[in-house]
């Protein structure tokens, strides 16, 4: 009982500080962005923390209940582990107890370049049919470029293969007007885990995943000391 109190109590706090929450049954989920806006050169990602309000521990599971994407746009997400846009419900689920939270949920949205809105709605359950709890996140794209800027802009292109299961893929690139130019390879952690200098103006280079970890990593050609388009590469080993 003071445990519901107290997550009341908290939930009137998140409620007043301007953080989305949305409550069903004994769990609840909050996030403290449910619009999203940037670029169409870039993926957004988004966030959010599912507690526990019950009063007993239970196995939580994620699913993709509805999407409205634009055409052109992708969408993914992260629970125990990240999982290729075609799954819409975790195949894992987390052990929150009572009073519990985790905060390890992402989803992302690619535009491909492609201006517009799109939104992901997601249901966080357990065992329990009527205990869940639902967000909705909304992802608005702009154009980041006018008509001349799209001809002499620099191009990347996706992955392939993606996933890359045989420990190597190749991205082939434009530099186009680009003086200077390099290919950095992130981690979900934003931590940089290769980072290649190009110094054709056009080419393709093979990238070497056989010292990867499993997982989803993120790649963005920058130019001329800025980020022109970022990527996502998952890598798969057999």
């Amino acid at each position: 009982m003071k445990m519901k109190k107290l997550f009341t109590r908290i939930l009137t706090l998140l409620a007043f500080t301007g953080i989305n929450v949305a409550v069903a049954g004994n769990l609840a989920v909050h996030t403290a962005e449910q619009t999203v806006t940037g670029p169409d050169t870039v993926i957004l990602a988004s966030t959010a923390t599912v507690v526990n309000n019950g009063a007993t521990g239970v196995y939580v599971r994620v699913s993709r209940s509805s999407t409205s994407l634009l055409a052109g746009h992708s969408t993914y997400f992260c629970w125990v582990a990240c999982y290729s846009p075609v799954t819409s419900v975790s195949p894992d689920s987390i052990y929150l107890a009572a009073g519990d939270s985790t905060s390890v949920f992402v989803n992302d949205v690619t535009p491909h370049g492609i201006e517009g809105n799109s939104t992901v709605t997601y249901t966080f359950f357990d065992s329990n049919p009527s205990d869940d709890a639902t967000i909705t996140f909304t992802y608005s794209f702009y154009s980041a470029v006018g008509i001349n800027e799209v001809i002499s802009r620099p191009i990347i292109s996706n992955a392939y293969p993606n996933p890359a299961v045989d420990g190597y893929s190749g991205v082939t690139y434009n530099l186009n007007s680009a003086k200077d130019a390099k290919l950095v390879l992130y981690n979900l952690l934003g931590t940089v885990v290769r980072e290649i200098k190009l110094v054709d103006k056009q080419s393709t280079i093979i990238l070497s995943t056989a010292d990867l970890q499993s997982g989803v990593y993120y790649y963005s050609l920058i130019a001329d000391g800025k980020a022109v388009s970022s990527k996502k590469l998952v890598v798969s080993h057999r």
